[in-house]
Parts: C-alpha cells; structure tokens; sequence
C-alpha cells in the first residue's frame, strides 16, 4: 500500500477470548445471511429498494469477515505491523473504512428508492460529501491502526470528523424515511404503524451503531484502554445485529410475525 506505511510501526494487540471471537463472526455471519435474505426477497418481489439494502447489509458482513480475519492475525502476533513488511493490517482497516462509508451511501439510495422519489438536493449533496470523505480515507496520512511517525502529517482528526458528519447525514435521511411514511397515517393500517415503529427502534440502532464505529476509531487514537474499546465494539456489533433483524421485520415480515402482530394489535 501507501510507501508511507511500511517503516511505521504498529500497534500492540493483545488476545481476547474465544467468546469474543465467536461473537464478533456471529455478527458477521448474521449480517451476511440478513443481506443474502434481502437480496432474495427483494429478487422475487421485484422491490429495488430491497436489493440495495440487502446489498448494503451484505457487503458490511463480508468485510468485517476478511477485516475480522486480519485483527485475529495481527492479535496473534500481537501488533498490526512490522515495519517493513507489506501493511495488511492498515490496509485491511482502510478498506474496512471505505466499505462502511459505501454502505451508508447506499442507506441513502435505498430511501429514494424506497419513496420512489427523485434525490433531492439533500440527497446529491450528501453523495458529494460521502464521495469527499471517502477519498479523504484513502489518503495515507490517517495512519489506519499505525503510529504515526514522529512529525508526521496526521490526518486521522480531520477524517475522524467528515466521518461523523456523514453519519449524522445518513441519520436525517433514515428519520426523514420514517417521518414520510408516518405522515400518511390516514392511509396506514394499524399494523403498518407498528412496523414502522419498529424500523424507527432499528434506525435509531443503526444510527448510534454508526456513530460509535467512528467514535471507535477516535477514542482509540486517543489511547483509550482496550477494554473500553472492546465495550465499545460489542455494543456496536450487537446494535448493528438488532437493527438489520428489525429492519428485516418491518419491511419483509415474515408471515408467522405478521399474523402474530395482526393478532395484538386487534386485541
């Protein structure tokens, strides 16, 4: 990757436990078979809206898979580079990165298309600013999960904050979603209103899941202790679990779920 990577050093990593490890490729295998169900249902209902969710849900847990691998690696050799070897680590973590912004940027494709309204001029300037963002990702001097060399440029804060803007760009979007659909009550059954208020208790998870993978990245450079950054992850990892089982919920429930709700909604 960038020259600038390979004579910096690493950072120290230390084993977790296997519960840990199990957990973290549970979230990974969970995400990938919610997407996979998406893509599917989405395939056989002829809903775009569906496809490009499932797509952006997909691709989240097939990174964190190979991005999972790769800190698993690095914990067992116990730092994330060795100077002057090709940085996997850094590399891996700047894809990761890159991936996650794609997949908020398509969040923002699927409301359009779950409306079926044109993008507004919201919508085309927060692709701009994901499209910046992501660019500003790819630049070597964030120094992914390295230390910076002393004196270097160190470009982590200034992305560090793009990428909590863009996160709180998908946020409005994704809330914009629910308020346009809540808006037409008089034509929603009450079961509808349920399950949109179960993609607004999803939303608001993905939203605090975004926001605490960038802050992530941030307390970490900040030196936090690893135990606190590993809270941090799994509550991360959990909410992201929980808000793509919502989401699956209220856009394609199941019909099991749907005669359940129909049941107590009456009552």
């Amino acid at each position: 990757m960038w020259p600038e990577w390979w004579s910096a050093e690493g950072i120290k990593l230390t084993q977790r436990p296997l519960a840990w490890t199990i957990f973290a490729f549970s979230y990974c295998a969970i995400m990938i078979i919610v997407g996979l169900y998406l893509l599917y249902k989405g395939i056989k209902l002829r809903r775009g809206s569906l496809k490009i969710l499932g797509f952006a849900i997909f691709i989240v847990g097939f990174n964190d898979t190979f991005h999972g691998l790769a800190i698993e690696g690095a914990r067992a050799v116990g730092t994330t580079h060795i100077p002057g070897e090709f940085p996997v680590i850094p590399t891996a973590a700047m894809i990761s990165i890159v991936v996650f912004c794609i997949f908020q940027l398509l969040l923002i494709t699927w409301k359009y298309k779950a409306l079926k309204k044109p993008i507004n001029k919201f919508g085309w300037f927060s692709y701009l600013f994901g499209l910046i963002t992501i660019i500003l990702v790819i630049l070597p001097y964030n120094w992914w999960l390295l230390e910076p060399p002393e004196g270097a440029i160190n470009t982590r804060p200034i992305t560090g904050t793009f990428l909590l803007i863009l996160g709180i760009l998908v946020a409005i979007h994704l809330i914009g979603y629910y308020r346009e659909k809540i808006s037409r009550t008089e034509e929603l059954k009450p079961v509808t209103k349920v399950l949109l208020r179960i993609f607004l208790v999803g939303t608001f998870l993905l939203i605090i899941s975004i926001l605490l993978v960038i802050l992530h990245g941030m307390f970490q450079a900040l030196g936090l202790p690893e135990i606190a950054l590993t809270i941090i992850t799994a509550i991360k990892l959990g909410f992201l679990i929980i808000s793509v089982i919502l989401y699956t919920l209220s856009l394609v429930p199941p019909h099991r779920f749907l005669m359940w709700l129909s049941a107590r909604v009456k009552s």
